[in-house]
């Protein structure tokens, strides 16, 4: 099992997979594929009713003659009393004729196998006595034999309530008393449904009740009653004792079950599935008119006699109408990603998720519309609200809206065309999806049972008082859109996590649970390397800041800031911001020896936030922070150091390996790292100097090619530059130089 989720695992984050275009019209396909069967065949001729509703169509006339079907329940209801009420088939069996001369008879071999056992002397029958034993190896083992010989060494004790063979003989005669004359049964009297049976002979049946027979459990219960009145130690035979009933007691009626289970598919197959006829032309009901049951009736049987008819005009011509449906209904949402949200749909892992959202919902439409064959309005407990607010929390509000939209509409198609709880569904989910948009912690979830019921309640009411529906379905639809606004809730919460971990996403809850300082790696930064912990913080103001003037991620951008340098942990006095000694470690180690280590922080915080479970987006912060930026201090050291032998100094070996930032939040850490340390190397920062240094440094990364993959734009980056500004004049204000207390006596 493990292998396996290992495998997806691998398989839904690899590049191959994510990427390959193949993959998201397969995943399409699948979906399709999955959803065509799910819809009622002839679903344009289902109409929105229930038992005792007001018909609010026109007057609904057969255009053809169709059969009054029984509803699956009533049909169920008499296929059971059918089955209930048939007589299970017996023959008589020739077997061996029970009476006390064949009992004695036995007993009197059982006891001359004994003896010889015992003895082993030639004069007793030994032929019989061998005859005997062979006829009931299969059933007597060493043991039993054993246990024959001791209780035939019992009968010197004379002891009245000793068990022995005497005393088993004289005890197997008197139960024959007890059951002359009635048949033994070969089944149970348990696994008999009815209370007759039928004893078939030549052609000619005759029935009789149950209870003028027995079968071997009674038998046994007779025989252990005997024996614990008679005998204390009859425990220790108990086994024994069920073996030789077994041999004398055998079933003289034999059930025939070939014939009985011909009979019963017989009278199964002649229960009638229908009431009567509605003839072409004739009214099955009326504008207005109570819907009761024998209209309900009429209804369904012709919804069930139109669709049949449908089907077998051209079955293919029917799928490749819904899978058209389908598709249509997926379109407007597949165009939303592909022209809003292209990271979504360029991702397939992504994708997949929503598709399996889709399906979930589906399906479980499906099994509560076909499955469960009831009057109550058990349509409501799809959980509609929770793929909703699971696609809002995990990528945005108006994805979340659109995925209402898709899947109310699937729903409602999936119900044939089901108008009511589309838009209760609609309304509901939206609500749902209003309520997570800017979700801050998991508890949140919970308000949104309120939300969620007051759009199921206004919907229902509205829809139903509309109809002139009954207040006993209004109540009853009210009661399972409650179930379904407290289930809902409680499953997003559950199911949150699954997808999380199973999709390696971080939601914006996960990223406020790692921005809490109290979090492991940050505690750990914080005491390890407060230098660098001071950094990150500050970056993490700046790279806020910048993320909210141009509308990115602003939450995304302040926590991977947070973690961006998290490998110094492991070599924290090789970092300028964590001296304080004033000896610097570099002094004694060659450039390129130095550019190694400071390079290797970023390796070594990838496998530290691996470790640590971070998600993806996070760790790629840590991984694309520097780009593929040059550590140029320590290349001039080795200019310097090397004047005569320059060619020797590859420029390669002092640049980080990169990738360069691919998101606009990664290379708003980027300018904001390098921005940071550069304004705090200044002595006094003047506001002209600060904006000179943002501008140079923002240049420089532009022609160096750092930006290139991340699509941020020139408006965007003045947009950075002022909100780093604003972060920093509020950091490095010139304070007021209060005048000398003295000053103001004079």
């Amino acid at each position: 099992m493990k292998s396996i989720v290992s495998f997806v695992d691998k398989t839904l984050s690899s590049k191959s997979f994510i990427q390959n275009r193949t993959y998201s019209v397969l995943i399409l396909i699948g979906l399709v594929l999955f959803l065509v069967p799910m819809y009622p065949v002839g679903k344009s001729t289902k109409y929105n009713y229930s038992l005792d509703a007001i018909w609010a169509n026109k007057d609904l006339i057969a255009k053809f003659s169709f059969p009054i079907y029984k509803d699956k329940s009533e049909y169920n209801d008499d296929i059971k009393k059918a089955i209930n009420n048939f007589v299970p088939i017996f023959r008589t069996y020739n077997a061996n004729n029970i009476n006390h001369d064949f009992i004695r008879i036995f007993f009197d071999s059982l006891n001359n196998a004994v003896l010889y056992k015992m003895s082993k002397e030639n004069n007793y029958d030994s032929s019989k006595a061998i005859s005997f034993i062979n006829n009931h190896t299969k059933i007597f083992s060493d043991s039993d034999w054993d246990n024959f010989i001791l209780l035939k060494h019992k009968e010197s004790s004379r002891k009245h309530d000793s068990l022995t063979l005497k005393a088993i003989e004289s005890l197997f005669l008197d139960i024959q008393l007890q059951i002359s004359g009635h048949p033994i049964l070969s089944i149970t009297k348990t696994e008999i449904d009815s209370k007759n049976i039928a004893i078939r002979e030549n052609n000619i049946e005759k029935i009789y009740s149950t209870n003028l027979f027995y079968d071997e459990a009674e038998i046994y219960e007779i025989l252990n009653e005997r024996l614990f009145n008679s005998f204390p130690d009859y425990k220790k035979n108990v086994a024994l004792m069920e073996k030789v009933c077994r041999i004398i007691y055998v079933p003289n009626l034999i059930y025939d079950k070939e014939t009985s289970d011909y009979e019963m598919d017989l009278l199964i197959k002649s229960v009638p599935k229908t009431l009567g006829i509605v003839k072409e032309n004739e009214t099955i009901i009326s504008i207005n008119e109570k819907v009761t049951l024998e209209t309900k009736r009429k209804i369904d049987s012709y919804i069930y006699a139109q669709s049949e008819r449908m089907s077998n005009i051209n079955i293919l011509l029917q799928y490749v109408g819904k899978s058209l449906t389908t598709l249509v209904i997926l379109f407007l949402f597949i165009i939303y990603l592909y022209l809003f949200r292209k990271k979504i749909f360029y991702d397939n892992s992504m994708l997949l998720l929503i598709a399996l959202l889709i399906l979930f919902i589906a399906f479980l439409s499906y099994i509560l519309t076909t499955w469960f064959d009831t009057n109550l309005p058990i349509e409501y407990l799809v959980i509609l609200p929770v793929s909703a607010m699971l696609i809002t929390i995990i990528f945005d509000s108006r994805v979340g809206f659109y995925n209402v939209v898709t899947t109310s509409l699937i729903v409602s198609a999936i119900r044939g065309i089901d108008y009511p709880l589309f838009l209760s569904s609609l309304v509901a989910g939206s609500l749902a999806v209003y309520t997570v948009k800017d979700i801050k912690n998991r508890n949140q979830i919970f308000r949104s049972v309120l939300y969620i019921m007051i759009g199921y309640t206004v919907s229902i009411i509205s829809i139903n008082l509309e109809s002139f529906d009954d207040y006993t379905n209004i109540l009853n639809r009210l009661a399972f859109a409650g179930i379904n606004s407290v289930l809902s809730p409680v499953l997003t919460f559950g199911f949150l996590i699954f997808f999380e971990r199973f999709f390696k996403i971080s939601t914006d809850i996960t990223l406020l649970e790692l921005s809490d300082f109290n979090n492991t790696l940050l505690k750990e930064l914080s005491s390890k390397v407060p230098g660098t912990f001071h950094h990150s913080v500050t970056v993490g103001s700046l790279a806020e800041a910048g993320a909210e003037a141009i509308g990115a991620n602003s939450l995304l951008a302040r926590v991977g800031a947070y973690y961006h340098d998290i490998g110094k942990i492991l070599k924290p006095e090789y970092f300028i911001e964590n001296q304080t000694s004033g000896k610097n470690k570099h002094d004694k180690l060659s450039p390129n020896m130095s550019t190694l280590i400071i390079i290797s922080h970023v390796k070594e915080g990838v496998e530290l936030a691996k470790r640590h479970n971070l998600p993806k987006n996070v760790i790629d912060f840590i991984q694309m922070h520097h780009g593929t930026t040059l550590v140029s201090y320590f290349y001039d050291k080795a200019l310097r150091k090397r004047k005569v032998y320059r060619e020797q100094v590859r420029e390669i070996d002092f640049r980080y390996p990169g990738p360069k930032p691919t998101t606009k939040e990664i290379a708003i850490v980027m300018l904001a790292d390098s921005i940071e340390a550069s304004v705090k190397a200044l002595v006094e920062p003047t506001l002209p100097q600060m904006e000179g240094l943002i501008d140079s440094i923002i240049r420089n990364r532009l022609l160096e090619g750092e930006l290139d993959e991340c699509n941020l734009t020139m408006l965007e980056m003045a947009s950075i530059k002022k909100a780093f500004l604003k972060i920093f004049v509020g950091i490095y204000h010139k304070r007021i130089q209060y005048q000398d207390k003295t000053e103001f006596n004079k």
